[in-house]
């Protein structure tokens, strides 16, 4: 499928990109997110879903204009179709059935994969942040551009926030701010934050060109002893391309790229340029790696690149900060509007923290293989590339590595195994047949059952507020009689109810009725 990819200053593009002029901030809110960026827009919107307010914060004065990242995987889709925006994405981007690692058999199919969602999707990060500010504005969320957070001051149960914009400086006082403000995150840097890694020798050349003659419709890679090329189709004759040369750069860092030079990689490494016709963006450029010790620090949590980041092989950056944002919106919350403890908030630094490591692992293992050079590396790649990775085992690690959907949660010899992503399936409430995913859309928890009357399992009757109960024939096969799900749609609990661990888990979990007003005020 062709996409239709807009160029920014399009009226499709568009937008009010917030509020322009601050005068709208409040001086007390309960989050304050700092950074328009993809985590940081699905994250107010996740919290306008749970009915808390926030407001997001911009340093830039109007919302980027450029490609960047642009590769949606099946995961990342899973999670836009439990909140009902899957399809404008899906409309607008150029669909990948399979993704190129180094050589057309090494090819990883993700048809095979078990989702609705089975394949990528390639959509410009301009357009992403364009779907996610909509749903953020039209749930009431203020996206102010053109304000920059100069400090942040820790108080009693709660922070304040110095907010810079045009000559005047504002102070908003929050019970938490996150910093979704990218690699280098001020929020990180005020908080005191460590921010450990490192940076690669191997240069990576990347470039949207526009191409006549493309190998084949689809992703496509190859390699050589010169160097290897990855093409990425962006829609129309619109294409991303990302070059390793195997001469060694190490010395030239000061090399001016050129569309001349790009185009002369393409022919010394694939023997032609395929109909190129002009290039625009291009960018030579050394990766690094690097993940905080602490996601949360009091008062103060870290999501998206402010956190981690990691060479773009195999297109993961973005989706694991929608990822961040998915995990910890819906526990904010809870801490915020239910009574669940504060410390429910640190298992989101156990979750998202272990999953980006094993991001870091995985992609910095693809550079090393991608950029690696001499003869005896040119033969092992070689040899991976045409007999290893076409394998099966190796394709179902690869694809569930890239797609996300191999992400889980699961706590190493916890009984009934909880943390597991959980796929879409028929359900049936009270009205009828319906989906998993839209029932999620709620945001709430949801238990299903596979007995006729689920509504009468719940420990706490009152806690229906926050839970939906719905009937499933595929409950009985997940370790359980009742399941329940979390709003970002991975198991919280298995078993039969009603049961004191059910009780135990709603309230470790939040999953429980509203706090009174008075209630939440104590905190």
């Amino acid at each position: 499928m062709t996409g239709r990819l807009h160029a920014p200053n399009s009226p499709a593009y568009g937008g009010s990109h917030g509020n322009q002029d601050g005068r709208e901030l409040p001086p007390r809110v309960p989050v304050v997110v700092v950074g328009a960026g993809p985590s940081g827009l699905c994250l107010a919107a996740e919290l306008a879903l749970a009915k808390v307010d926030c407001v997001v914060l911009e340093r830039q004065p109007r919302r980027a204009a450029e490609t960047r990242a642009m590769v949606l995987h099946s995961r990342t889709l899973e999670y836009f179709d439990m909140r009902g925006s899957v399809r404008g994405f899906v409309d607008e981007g150029f669909r990948y059935d399979r993704y190129p690692i180094g050589s057309p058999r090494a090819d990883v199919d993700l048809t095979r994969l078990p989702s609705r969602h089975a394949c990528a999707l390639a959509v410009p990060q301009f357009r992403t942040e364009a779907f996610l500010e909509a749903r953020a504005l039209s749930a009431g969320v203020p996206v102010t551009y053109g304000a920059e957070v100069s400090d942040i001051v820790p108080s009693a149960g709660c922070a304040v926030v110095a907010v810079k914009h045009g000559v005047n400086v504002r102070h908003i006082t929050a019970d938490y701010v996150v910093g979704c403000d990218g690699a280098h995150s001020t929020v990180r840097q005020r908080a005191g934050i460590a921010f450990p890694g490192t940076r690669y020798s191997s240069y990576v050349l990347s470039a949207d060109v526009f191409l006549t003659s493309p190998p084949r419709p689809g992703p496509w890679a190859s390699f050589s002893r010169v160097g290897m090329i990855i093409l990425l189709p962006a829609g129309g004759d619109m294409w991303r391309v990302i070059v390793y040369d195997y001469r060694d750069r190490s010395n030239r860092p000061g090399d001016l790229l050129t569309q001349d030079v790009v185009r002369s990689l393409m022919r010394r490494i694939c023997g032609t340029d395929f109909g190129w016709r002009g290039a625009a963006r291009f960018s030579h450029y050394r990766c690094e790696r690097h993940q905080v010790e602490e996601y949360r620090r009091g008062r103060v949590l870290l999501a998206g690149d402010a956190a981690h980041i990691h060479p773009p092989t195999g297109g993961k950056g973005l989706n694991t900060g929608i990822a961040d944002a998915m995990n910890l919106g819906w526990k904010l919350a809870r801490v915020l509007k239910t009574s669940a403890p504060d410390g429910l908030l640190d298992s989101y630094q156990e979750e998202r923290g272990a999953d980006a490591t094993r991001v870091l692992r995985f992609t910095d293992a693809l550079l090393r293989f991608n950029t690696a050079r001499g003869l005896a590396w040119r033969g092992l790649r070689r040899l991976a590339l045409e007999a290893v990775l076409p394998a099966r085992p190796a394709q179902r690690f690869l694809a569930d590595a890239l797609s996300g959907l191999g992400t889980t949660y699961r706590r190493p010899r916890e009984r009934p195994p909880t943390g597991d992503r959980i796929p879409d399936m028929e359900v049936w409430d009270g009205s009828g047949s319906t989906r998993l995913f839209k029932t999620l859309r709620s945001g709430k928890f949801v238990l299903l059952s596979c007995r006729d009357r689920p509504s009468r399992l719940l420990p706490d009757p009152s806690a229906t507020s926050s839970v939906i109960m719905v009937r499933s024939e595929q409950a009985r096969s997940m370790a359980g009689t009742e399941v329940l799900v979390r709003p970002d749609g991975y198991i919280a609990w298995s078993g039969r109810a009603p049961n004191p661990s059910l009780t135990a888990a709603m309230a470790r979990w939040g999953a429980e009725t509203p706090m009174s007003t008075r209630e939440r005020g104590s905190r």
